[in-house]
């Protein structure tokens, strides 16, 4: 038999090598990885939650936006890190824009932001600007915390209007603009019913100015207010009145309108609630002309503001003069009987012979004090005159 062939084994497998664990789940590099993902994403979630926007000083367009527009503003002048206060006030304040702008940057008009507001150079400077009104720098303290700039925000918001007190300002304000809505109110200051109806409307017509005018202290003239249309000036009721752009295929709608005329005055005669006024103004500004209420045709360079005169106070009461009112007539008094009237005569003259006896008595009384007392002194006399002599004789 040939020798047995010897098969050769294979060599052994290894065992598969064990993957070493990592304390933790991760590595140090995935966990410095995974936090700072983290801290970016709450930067960007911060940030988010404000409404900052940084402006610049070529964006000509967005700049006249801030400083003239109708939506409110508040913007800090700086070129460096924003305040604290201001970054964190920025997050509270839903209804206002927070903007942050180099305002010693030229602007294209050659000019700086602070020389163009007139902005005093009060570090931290800050402005405010909404629904038309010039902008207002805000005083440096309002920094001092959050709760002071955002209880001044929110006050400087409350009435969604521009408050005009001279001719050049409602000029500027009011004539000037395509459409605009004038308020006469009653006094300086507005309940809050009319106020939020005066918001509400210049909310729903945001395309238009809306201002105001203390009517109690001021008026208009040239024309005045009755060849306007407007009711008489009254203490219990604001007034309003449109003014527009008076188109070409306005016709003249009364004898005062003339070529000159280049606006329209339009006065409402209702109540001031929302619904009704914003029904006027609809029919105004609305393409039906067959609904637009009567207006005047003016030229709105001539209108003006002037002092109300003072109401004349009402005379004074007249002086009650004490005057003797002669008595009315009185029914005579009821006689008494003949007997009690006798008894009655009676009686009075005993008690006046009574009397009279009384005071004779005492007459005599005193009289007889009177002749004592005499007596009395000349016996006095005498005996003084004695002891002279007997004074002189020694």
């Amino acid at each position: 038999m040939g020798k047995e062939r010897k098969i050769p084994r294979a060599p052994p497998k290894k065992p598969p090598a064990r993957k070493k664990k990592v304390q933790g789940g991760l590595s140090l590099a995935q966990t410095g990885v995974a936090l700072a993902v983290v801290i970016v994403a709450a930067g960007w979630w911060y940030l988010g939650q404000g409404n900052l926007t940084y402006l610049k000083p070529s964006n000509t367009d967005k700049l006249k936006e801030v400083f003239f527009g109708r939506d409110p503003w508040v913007v800090i002048c700086t070129n460096s890190s924003v305040h604290e206060v201001f970054e964190g006030a920025s997050t509270k304040v839903k209804d206002v824009n927070f903007g942050v702008l180099d305002c010693n940057a030229q602007l294209p008009s050659k000019k700086t932001t602070m020389q163009r507001l007139k902005l005093e150079k009060k570090k931290p400077v800050m402005f405010y600007s909404a629904y038309g009104r010039k902008p207002r720098q805000l005083q440096p303290k309002l920094l001092s915390s959050e709760y002071s700039l955002v209880r001044e925000l929110r006050a400087l918001g409350m009435m969604h209007a521009v408050k005009v007190k001279d001719t050049m300002h409602l000029q500027e304000a009011c004539l000037s603009r395509a459409a605009c809505g004038l308020v006469l109110t009653t006094s300086g200051n507005v309940d809050d019913t009319s106020l939020e109806t005066l918001n509400a409307l210049s909310d729903e017509f945001s395309s238009m100015n809306w201002v105001v005018v203390d009517a109690s202290k001021l008026r208009l003239k040239s024309p005045s207010e009755k060849e306007l249309g407007l009711p008489k000036f009254d203490s219990s009721g604001h007034r309003l009145i449109l003014f527009t752009e008076k188109g070409e295929s306005h016709a003249a709608t009364s004898e005062e309108d003339d070529e000159m005329s280049n606006r329209l005055a339009t006065p409402y005669l209702g109540p001031f609630t929302a619904e009704k006024a914003a029904s006027f103004v609809r029919d105004v500004l609305g393409e039906q002309t067959e609904r637009k209420p009567a207006s005047v045709g003016i030229f709105g360079g001539d209108l003006a503001l002037t002092k109300r005169k003072k109401p004349t106070p009402p005379p004074p009461p007249p002086q009650q003069t004490t005057t003797k009112t002669e008595p009315a007539d009185e029914p005579p008094p009821t006689p008494l009987p003949t007997a009690e009237r006798d008894a009655q005569a009676a009686a009075e003259k005993e008690a006046r012979i009574k009397r009279e006896l009384e005071r004779r008595a005492q007459m005599d009384a005193e009289a007889s004090d009177f002749i004592v007392s005499a007596e009395e002194d000349e016996y006095d006399e005498e005996e003084d005159e004695e002891e002279d002599e007997y004074v002189t004789l020694d």
